[in-house]
């Protein structure tokens, strides 16, 4: 089968709503209680000892006005800006201010993280493997619950990383197609 850019059987856009709905409830339903309770932590671990003091260090500096280049509360002091860990240059990160506690910021951003991942290998499935509608839907459902994903979700900075993957990938290869060596 040639590589085609444009698949013949294209999904209706009421079934790929359809399908990321159902990813959704799934994702809701396997995820949900642990990260959409605001008032408390997920399970401990690294979201509690790194994760949480970051998050009230970011937002009470944003709060304060001013841009959160050092934090002193950590190691003797240390490079708050330019750590990966305190990602305070993601974007998503914004969602978090608008949580009621850091904690609950910090399990939106992990739900919403593995709510990415999810339609991510769906639309990997649809789009770069040019799969039947069921099986890239299997595909999402598959990379969201799988456990690697699962025994990640307390690692917040690389569950975010690892959501971008299916996306990137997508994409390269779309243009490898459209632009062949």
């Amino acid at each position: 089968m040639p590589w085609n850019i444009f698949p013949t059987k294209r999904p209706t856009f009421s079934k790929a709503t359809l399908d990321m709905l159902i990813l959704f409830l799934l994702i809701l339903l396997f995820y949900g209680r642990p990260y959409l309770e605001f008032y408390r932590t997920s399970y401990g671990g690294d979201s509690l000892s790194l994760f949480v003091p970051a998050a009230y260090h970011y937002a009470h500096a944003l709060y304060e006005g001013r841009i959160p280049l050092w934090d002193s509360y950590n190691w003797l002091g240390s490079p708050f800006l330019a750590s990966f860990q305190s990602a305070v240059l993601y974007p998503p990160r914004l969602i978090e201010l608008a949580m009621p506690t850091p904690w609950a910021g910090i399990n939106v951003s992990i739900f919403l993280s593995l709510l990415w991942l999810t339609w991510g290998a769906y639309f990997f499935g649809l789009r770069a493997l040019e799969l039947e509608q069921s099986p890239a839907l299997l595909m999402g459902i598959g990379m969201g619950c799988c456990g690697f994903v699962g025994g990640h979700t307390d690692h917040v900075n690389q569950l975010a990383a690892i959501s971008w993957i299916p996306w990137v990938i997508t994409e390269a290869l779309l243009v490898v197609r459209r632009h062949p060596l």
